[in-house]
Formats: C-alpha cells, structure tokens, sequence
C-alpha cells in the first residue's frame, strides 16, 4: 500500500496542492523514507494524483493543480 499525502493552498480561486508524503507502507511501516521525488515512485505519483483530483470533484470541490513535491 501507497500512501500519499498533500497539502492545499488556495490562491485566485485555484486550489493549488504539493505532494509533501509520499510512502510504501508495505515496506515502510513507520513511515520513514518520504519517496516524494524519487524517480521510481513518479508514475504511482502521478496515478495518485489523478485519483485525488477525480475523488475531490466527485464530492463536489474545484480540481486541484498538483504539483510535484521534492523535485
């Protein structure tokens, strides 16, 4: 299991979020190793995201811009 963590800021009626948390909790129970920015986590990264902005428009809320944390 994937887990994935952001944080929003609102600016201009955009709803602007970083991935800060990125962790393989199967490996990494802990939470220890934050794999945001690891270049092998990138495509889990971006599926993430995608779920994130589809789940926030379903319930309602503005899609998010997601940007990359840690690059």
């Amino acid at each position: 299991m994937i887990y994935w963590n952001s944080l929003p800021t609102v600016m201009t009626g955009i709803c602007l979020t970083e991935q800060q948390y990125l962790y393989d909790l199967e490996t990494d129970p802990y939470e220890k190793n934050n794999l945001v920015g690891n270049k092998e986590y990138r495509e889990i990264s971006k599926q993430l995201a995608e779920i994130l902005k589809r789940k926030m428009v379903e319930a309602g809320e503005k899609e998010p811009v997601i940007i990359s944390g840690q690059i």
